[in-house]
């Protein structure tokens, strides 16, 4: 297996870790409705904390997340591709 063919974007990749955190989000909570809040955690790299008298702004760890995301959407690709090709 080739990694630099395996991490190559892609238009397959793309649109399935844009759609990943949806099917994440629903097996975790077990609800829909909060779709919207998680894609905005993984979409701000910081966030404001008010402490009481000023504002902080924190680094977001979710933002991480897109790392493992888009590792999943290109296993899957490539296990999707080596299925077509074998049958």
């Amino acid at each position: 297996m080739d990694l630099v063919e395996f991490l190559k974007p892609d238009v397959r990749k793309v649109v399935l870790a844009l759609l990943l955190p949806v099917a994440i989000y629903t097996l975790v909570t077990f609800r829909p409705g909060g779709v919207l809040d998680f894609y905005w955690y993984l979409l701000t790299p910081r966030m404001g904390h008010w402490d009481g008298s000023s504002m902080t702004y924190v680094f977001n760890r979710y933002v991480l997340l897109w790392i493992p995301i888009y590792l999943m959407s290109c296993g899957i690709v490539h296990l999707a591709s080596a299925y077509r090709r074998s049958s």
